[in-house]
């Protein structure tokens, strides 16, 4: 089953997060192979691996000195998770600061940014109300181009400038099998794997200033990459790095069920005046 249900809002003001990647430190380098894999997997996405190659490495009784590192694997691994406990993951980031190999490390801040930045996410919406805060850009039956992956998608395709009228239009969400898609793919099931959509805004002189983040709010099924302007904002179930291509052909690391919005706070940097684009890569796990 494949479904996709995106839009994308203003969000003015809002809590913007700086994750910064930085060289890995030498004791990071150094650690067993296993535990490396499963933390670099769940980095990625890859979260059947990940729970696989930390499974794999607890089979080995690991020395205590390697403990806090086994907690720092599972926290990486719990925050990549779409019903992730933000609050005691939260915890677990601060009492692990206290650990003073890991006090600097990447995987403590990366996971310290990303259970800030969903935290962050959840706390908005609790508590944003009014027509001052939120304003929408991309409504959630929004009206999209869209291509099947049925074979490779054409270079360029996220970009503003690119020609995508001879693509399929339809209405958000995309989806097969479950009599609540606006767009339904019957001919998706086993066939191919993954959908390219685009939607393009403008946005006039002075329009989308102040705005000092977005909010993206997708449902979806079972995973997605999407792009602004040609930009990566977010990546979730999909293999590969921010900004790494994924061909048509390859399916979802991960599941999630399209039951419920899911919210990410991104950079507003990306947005220009005048047409925007919006694009989101999609993939089925099966």
């Amino acid at each position: 089953m494949n479904r996709i249900f995106p839009a994308i809002t203003f969000l003015l003001p809002a809590l913007v997060l700086l994750l910064v990647a930085e060289p890995l430190p030498a004791a990071e380098k150094s650690l067993p192979v296993l535990l490396s894999r499963a933390i670099e997997s769940a980095r990625g996405g890859d979260l059947d691996s990940s729970r696989k190659h930390l499974k794999t490495f607890l089979t080995t009784k690991p020395a205590p000195g390697l403990r806090a590192r086994v907690r720092l694997a599972q926290l990486v691994l719990r925050l990549q998770e779409a019903d992730a406990d933000i609050d005691a993951a939260l915890k677990l980031c601060l009492s692990l600061e206290k650990d003073a190999e890991l006090a600097g490390s990447f995987e403590l801040l990366y996971s310290r940014g990303l259970a800030y930045q969903r935290l962050a996410a959840r706390e908005l919406i609790e508590h944003a109300s009014g027509e001052a805060e939120l304003r929408p850009l991309v409504a959630p039956g929004a009206t999209w181009k869209y291509f099947k992956g049925a074979v490779a998608v054409p270079q360029g395709w996220k970009e503003p400038g690119f020609d995508a009228s001879d693509w399929l239009e339809g209405k958000a969400g995309f989806g097969y099998g479950d009599e609540d898609d606006a767009t339904e793919l019957s001919d998706m099931q086993g066939k191919y794997p993954s959908l390219f959509l685009r939607y393009e805004f403008a946005l006039g002189p002075g329009s989308y200033q102040g705005a000092d983040s977005l909010l993206l709010r997708v449902r979806f099924d079972d995973g997605f990459i999407a792009c602004l302007n040609g930009k990566e904002l977010v990546r979730v179930n999909v293999p590969g790095r921010r900004g790494e291509p994924v061909a048509h052909d390859v399916t979802a690391s991960g599941q999630n069920e399209a039951d419920k919005w899911e919210d990410y706070i991104v950079g507003s940097e990306g947005l220009r005046r005048g047409l925007n684009t919006l694009t989101n890569q999609a993939h089925n796990y099966t």
